[in-house]
């Protein structure tokens, strides 16, 4: 058993074996600490280029989800702005159309005016 907190306190034969290596593999924080400690062991650098050929292609396959998310958000927007485009041109044409009664009404009352004052 390993105690990746512990690493100091490998016996002789965790180091023989490098057990203190990989455990320290574990307890990384960057990529330049990573390299650092795969400089000492073959083993170690191969793994440490393939957790970063991994990490690499989620952060790939994170841009994609990304992407793919923003247009589906950009889509999503643009039926919201049609439809509201819509909503106005459809208010704006009942607004010309009162206008148009109210033009006609006050037409109306103005003729009615003009006949009741001769």
């Amino acid at each position: 058993m390993i105690d990746l907190t512990k690493i100091e306190l490998a016996t002789p034969e965790d180091k023989e074996y490098q057990i203190d290596y990989w455990a320290a593999l574990f307890k990384l924080k960057t990529w330049e600490e990573m390299k650092m400690l795969a400089e000492k062991n073959e083993y170690l650098k191969e793994t440490a280029q393939t957790v970063f050929r991994m990490s690499a292609e989620e952060q790939v396959i994170k841009r994609c989800r990304d992407r793919e998310d923003y247009y589906a958000d950009l889509r999503s927007y643009q039926k919201a702005i049609a439809k509201m485009e819509s909503a106005i041109e459809e208010k704006d044409a009942q607004l010309k159309e009162q206008a148009a009664i109210i033009a006609a009404m006050e037409k109306q009352i103005k003729e009615m005016q003009e006949v009741k004052h001769t």
